[in-house]
């Protein structure tokens, strides 16, 4: 292998792959960027419907259902603060899943993390 080969961005991006912290970074961005039955589940149950079992490791066996919790009665200040949060949460989301890889993606996280998305003028 060259000197050049061993310092090209294919060679930088290979070595982030093998390391921790890169498959850590894909097994995230593969999160933010999928939807599985995890966050259905979390959907369904912010909403209140219940979620239909997964099946049963044997048949004959019959999986209990859970009561859907009673949620309190929130005031307007309360509703409106939980509709901001998820408003800011689905921006946040969408501006992570524009990433165009994992390097993109951390730089946007730390952008988040530090505060400096928005514009500097």
């Amino acid at each position: 292998m060259f000197k050049s080969e061993a310092w090209s961005p294919k060679a930088a991006e290979l070595y982030f792959k093998q390391s921790i912290i890169g498959q850590l970074s894909t097994v995230i961005s593969e999160a933010l960027a999928g939807s599985g039955r995890a966050a259905e589940v979390a959907r369904r149950a912010q909403t209140g419907r219940r979620v239909p079992p997964a099946a049963p490791s044997t048949p004959s066996t019959p999986v209990p259902t859970p009561a859907a919790p009673v949620a309190p009665h929130l005031s307007l200040l309360d509703r409106l603060d939980a509709w901001h949060f998820r408003q800011a949460q689905r921006e946040r989301e969408a501006y992570l899943a524009r990433s165009k890889d994992v390097f993109d993606l951390e730089r946007r996280i730390r952008a988040i993390e530090r505060g400096t998305t928005g514009r500097w003028y």
